[in-house]
């Protein structure tokens, strides 16, 4: 017997895209990871309509182990410039191993600008006013023992990034712009707005695509539906 051809993923118009995020939440899993499953998601997220454009509730989570290994390609490709806040990062690294936590959850709320094409596209790396970030062991959203870090903090580290992102870009030569995760953060730290379209699947989830500046795909992941945000355990990306 033959086998039915998997049917292509249908883009989301401008109109259709609004009704279908807000359906429910979502558990964001890596397009790369070929074991990814709704149980375990590196990302949430929650969208709602308001008025012209649509509003994005999230919570990704990055393995404190993947921080620290940034940190010294930072240092190799851009020397010195952790620095000026190379003390926060030590107490930072220093209550997180004190406590156990072998992650870090990033949540904010994120305004998006709908376009006529159907992408929705927001300013790159902006500090939000709700923008909270957590030491943690857990795989929840929210847990009693995450360790807060303070507005303070996270304003000094989003700074932080924000300064350092765009110096090991520019310190890269050209051939490494075809890599897959250079093109990511160039996009991410890039001057232009940040865009993202959606494309409905027939088994129900949603496949997401990061956009650059001239609408060609940069990286792509998968979103599938979850009944909240409590159905799954939030869980860093594998890496290789």
């Amino acid at each position: 017997m033959a086998v039915p051809p998997q049917a292509v993923p249908t883009r989301l118009s401008h109109d259709e895209l609004p009704a279908v995020l807000a359906s429910t939440w979502w558990c964001s899993v890596d397009e790369s990871d070929p074991n990814g499953k709704p149980q375990a998601c590196d990302g949430l997220v929650r969208y709602s309509l308001d008025g012209r454009e649509v509003l994005g509730e999230s919570c990704t989570v990055v393995s404190l182990d993947e921080v620290a290994e940034m940190g010294a390609i930072v240092d190799v490709l851009a020397p010195g410039a952790l620095d000026p806040d190379r003390s926060l990062l030590s107490d930072v690294d220093a209550r997180a191993r004190a406590a156990g936590a072998d992650r870090i959850k990033m949540c904010e709320t994120v305004r998006y600008k709908r376009r006529p094409d159907g992408t929705l596209c927001s300013k790159a790396f902006e500090l939000q006013p709700d923008t909270r970030w957590v030491l943690s062991s857990s795989g929840r959203r929210e847990d009693e023992a995450d360790i807060a870090l303070t507005r303070e903090e996270v304003t000094r580290l989003y700074r932080l990034v924000a300064r350092v992102g765009p110096e090991v870009i520019a310190s890269l030569p050209a051939e490494a712009m075809t890599d897959p995760d250079i093109k990511l953060l160039a996009t991410i730290f890039g001057p232009d707005q940040v865009c993202e379209s959606f494309s409905k699947v027939a088994d129900g989830t949603l496949q997401s695509w990061l956009v650059d500046a001239g609408g060609s795909p940069v990286y792509s992941s998968r979103l599938f539906p979850i009944s909240g945000p409590d159905a799954v355990r939030l869980e860093p990306a594998p890496t290789e």
